[in-house]
């Protein structure tokens, strides 16, 4: 079954056409409770995001940052190619590049698959994680989040039958200083052996930042 169309749950790691791969969070079985959505500053994204949308959550009585991730349409995002190059890659091959949770698990995959000391240069990642479609009802009427891009046709199903959303569980930073020329240099220096060790990200902005740790690759 291919990754597209299996829950993510399925698989030990993610995505699986990458030499470098995210691992499953842990504690997949156990309850998440949310406590609050995180807005745009860093690690927090607004009610508008392109990507997802990040939440404080406990799971297993233990706080992290949850990004949950919107659902990625192949074919409204390959229509920004010419037709013949339409034709030479599947829908399978496409995704994997291109979607942002894939973009997230393959930046943290090769980041976590190099040296030891590669890991503090951004805020830690636990794993991907599913979580149910039926808490779709409780975040639109407790944070008014509505834009999933979750096909329609789901909606016609039990929210028991429509796709889970897919997720990555990390460090929950609650401490962001303020930015000084000592801080701006680390964080640049940062972002540079990032792209030594071949993740490139592509949205490098502050609000991208927590902590003075990059927290999005999404666009990497």
């Amino acid at each position: 079954m291919s990754e597209r169309r299996a829950a993510i749950e399925e698989f030990e790691e993610l995505p699986q056409s990458s030499e470098w791969k995210l691992w499953k969070f842990e504690h997949t079985k156990r309850p998440i409770k949310v406590l609050k959505l995180l807005h745009q500053n860093g690690q927090h994204e607004p009610t508008t995001a392109t990507h997802g949308y990040v939440f404080s959550v406990l799971i297993d009585s233990n706080p992290y940052a949850l990004k949950m991730f919107k659902f990625f349409d192949v074919e409204t995002d390959k229509d920004e190619l010419i037709p013949l190059d339409k034709d030479m890659v599947s829908d399978d091959e496409y995704e994997s590049q291109r979607d942002p949770f894939y973009a997230e698990c393959r930046a943290y995959g090769c980041i976590y698959s190099k040296k030891r000391r590669n890991t503090a240069l951004v805020v830690r990642c636990f794993g991907f994680i599913s979580v149910p479609a039926r808490m779709e009802k409780t975040l639109t009427e407790r944070f008014n989040v509505e834009k999933w891009n979750r096909p329609e046709h789901e909606y016609d199903l039990r929210p028991e039958d429509r796709s889970p959303f897919r997720a990555l569980v990390k460090t929950l930073v609650t401490r962001n200083d303020p930015l000084s020329q000592v801080r701006l240099r680390k964080m640049r220096d940062d972002v540079d052996e990032l792209r030594r060790i071949g993740v490139f990200p592509m949205d490098v902005s502050l609000r991208n930042f927590v902590g003075g740790r990059l927290v999005d690759f999404g666009s990497s």
